[in-house]
């Protein structure tokens, strides 16, 4: 889905979020559909109202018609100003709970497209595109209230012209003045009302272009808001922290700072002279309006044209008109400019209907498939090859690898970083799917399973650890509903419960998000978290990927032990480029360049003495000091 581009694409994004905040809040569309109305007969009651009253006090002076009015102006007032309070109040709640249900709907479709579309450069700047709306534009919501004045001040205006078209009227009046002038000027109003017309659109395309200015300037300043909206992060992120301070990067960082600081005052003087060049005539424009407005009431008066309360009325009507006219263009320049951002939200929501249509279609024939599945024993994997290029890239990651795994077989996928392994078991997980070959489980495509249940063939430990900000049992079983026993048993085999027991065991919160008690692990104790979690999952086929990367090696050697311990009867599949895994591996894998180089048992390969030999010569002298 590309940016709107013209008005219909503008009013189509319109109607699209119509019916997104509807889903969201049945209370907001109502609710702001009467704020538009109200606002839009609130300024006609309170132009026409008071001129009855003014005419009645200088004309027919009838106390009842007086007393009648005058109530009448101010219980309209009252009521409309108070019953418009209490709606803005109601809406904007209702403003809250859309903001935050859609701020949901997009958390729970990026957690749920499928993970390629993660790395995917369209997708991602989709979700760049609508997080720079919510900090460069208003959220949603607030923009739909300005689209809904817009509506308000259409109405508006068009009260106003039927009230104008009155004021043509009094044109064919008798004029009283001797002078010729003046009979022209007070007989031809519409000259006035083209000119103050004329006026307001050129005033107004003004503004438009000051405001045009400011997002062109806005936009062309994007990458060093970015660059300036890392320097804050990094300066604040407690990662980076001990970094900072130890290697003094504070100095480069003020630099770069000082850049964005002189970067960012020349935009601003950039943008304060070709913003004062065209508000400047505006505003004069404004002025030159009101007092032509004046003019030609006062001239109608004199003329006994229009009377006094009608003087009020048309004198306020042509002022708010006016008004009108400038606020609703404003209004229609920021919605085009939030939209500009907001229409990724719609690209994003399309993404996880995508999704779930997928995921619907075909629902009967996948349901007695992942019944098939579930009645049916893992028995074997298989690479066939597999070729696979990320998207985007012209160099192949993966070429031609095939190799087979048997149930309870241990296998173990070695090579030198950025040899393919972890994009083999991206693969294998159906994160991404090959560009060649096939993945075949018992036979069959993988491709062919349903996600969910084909997901549950495995127990993974990734590369990149991560636990969240719940408790250590939370983050164990995945769940608020768990098995206290199996939770235990999982921290116990990976020597977790002893540290926890210390605190609040599996109750212990991890993260000091929530908790200012809340324990924050080591490197090494995310990835024991992070074994413990696929051990409570005990699905028939373990997959760790550097599973010991952050672990010393004895403490390497103490979870190897434990992964044999508790693994005997599962099918094991390890990616290292650490060996301690290989000795008890029943074949591996050794990876080069995404290619399978050789394939074997440890004794065999360190006997072709070739790259295996060669990674297992490196470091087997790292086991040998620590005495393993």
């Amino acid at each position: 889905m590309n940016k709107p581009r013209n008005c219909k694409e503008n009013v189509a994004l319109f109607t699209f979020f119509l019916k997104e905040t509807r889903r969201c809040s049945r209370w907001f569309v109502p609710v702001s559909f009467a704020i538009m109305v109200i606002q839009a007969l609130r300024p006609f009651l309170l132009a026409y109202l008071p001129s009855l009253l003014i005419d009645e006090l200088t004309q027919g002076r009838r106390l009842s018609a007086v007393i009648a009015y005058t109530v009448a102006v101010v219980a309209g007032e009252g009521i409309l100003g108070l019953l418009v309070q209490e709606l803005q109040k109601k809406q904007n709640v209702e403003s809250m709970r859309v903001n935050r249900q859609m701020e949901m709907n997009v958390s729970v479709t990026m957690a749920d497209v499928p993970y390629a579309r993660l790395e995917d450069k369209e997708f991602l700047d989709f979700r760049q595109t609508y997080l720079s709306g919510q900090s460069r534009s208003s959220q949603i919501a607030y923009v739909m209230v300005r689209a809904f004045h817009i509506g308000s001040c259409l109405l508006m205006l068009g009260g106003y012209a039927l009230l104008l078209v009155r004021l043509l009227v009094t044109d064919r009046a008798g004029i009283s003045s001797g002078v010729l002038v003046v009979n022209f000027l007070v007989s031809n109003t519409w000259i006035w009302l083209l000119v103050i017309a004329g006026m307001s659109i050129y005033s107004s395309r003004l503004k438009v272009q000051a405001d045009n200015m400011y997002t062109k300037m806005v936009e062309e300043f994007a990458p060093t808001e970015r660059a300036y909206a890392y320097y804050q992060k990094i300066g604040k992120d407690q990662v980076c922290a001990k970094d900072i301070r130890l290697f003094r990067f504070y100095p480069l960082l003020s630099a770069y700072m000082e850049d964005y600081r002189k970067a960012a005052r020349k935009v601003e003087c950039r943008l304060s002279d070709a913003t004062l060049r065209r508000t400047a005539p505006a505003e004069i424009c404004l002025k030159v309006q009101t007092l032509l407005i004046y003019i030609l009431v006062t001239m109608k008066v004199y003329v006994k044209a229009i009377t006094f309360g009608q003087f009020y009325m048309y004198a306020n009507v042509i002022r708010n008109t006016i008004a009108a006219l400038s606020e609703m263009l404003d209004d229609i320049t920021s919605v085009r400019y939030a939209f500009g951002f907001h229409y990724a939200y719609q690209a994003l929501m399309e993404e996880g209907a995508i999704n779930a249509g997928e995921s619907a279609e075909g629902a009967d024939e996948k349901s007695q498939m992942q019944e098939n599945f579930a009645d049916a024993s893992f028995k074997s994997l298989e690479f066939e090859d597999v070729w696979f290029r990320y998207p985007g890239s012209e160099a192949w990651v993966i070429q031609g690898f095939s190799g087979k795994i048997e149930a309870g077989q241990k296998v173990s996928i070695v090579g030198m970083n950025g040899a393919g392994k972890t994009t083999l078991i991206k693969l294998l997980h159906r994160f991404y799917q090959p560009e060649r070959g096939r993945i075949l489980l018992n036979g069959a495509d993988i491709s062919s399973y349903p996600y969910e249940a084909y997901w549950k063939l495995f127990s993974t430990v990734f590369q990149d650890v991560h636990y969240f900000a719940y408790s250590a049992g939370e983050n164990v079983a995945v769940a608020a509903d768990m098995d206290s026993e199996r939770v235990g048993q999982a921290l116990g085999k990976v020597g977790l419960a002893e540290m926890l027991s210390g605190h609040k065991g599996r109750d212990t919160e991890l993260t000091r998000e929530f908790s200012e008690e809340g324990v924050i692990l080591s490197g090494g104790e995310a990835q024991k978290l992070a074994i413990a979690r696929a051990f409570y999952k005990d699905a028939p086929i373990y997959v760790f990927d550097e599973p010991t990367a952050a672990l010393d090696p004895l403490a390497e050697k103490e979870i190897v032990d434990c992964f044999d311990e508790y693994t005997r009867s599962k099918t094991v599949i390890y990616i290292s480029h650490r060996m301690a895994s290989c000795r008890n591996s029943d074949k591996i894998f050794v990876v080069d360049h995404g290619h399978l180089a050789e394939c074997g048992t440890h004794e065999q390969l360190v006997a072709a003495k070739g790259i295996y030999g060669q990674l297992w010569s490196a470091q087997a002298q790292w086991y040998m000091k620590a005495g393993i």
